[in-house]
């Protein structure tokens, strides 16, 4: 019987440890997850601002063209 009552105690044991382990690593989860929601939305940031400018440089672009054909037109 006490065999029994060792092997409780060692599943017990296990099983604790296992939760622990279990909480431990779902917090540092928590933390990863979110440090990349950060860096996702500074991605997204940089990502419209350069959505903006290439709007920018081809709206200039547009306008260099424009001006170079009508300097064209005048000589």
């Amino acid at each position: 019987m006490i065999i029994v009552y060792i092997l409780l105690a060692i599943i017990t044991v296990a099983v604790i440890a296992f939760g622990i382990y279990n909480y431990l690593r779902a917090s540092d989860l928590d933390e990863r997850q979110e440090e990349l929601d950060k860096f996702s939305v500074h991605l997204d940031e940089r990502a419209n601002r350069l959505a903006a400018d290439e709007a920018t440089t081809i709206k200039l672009n547009k306008q260099l063209l424009a001006e170079l054909k009508r300097l064209e037109g005048k000589k």
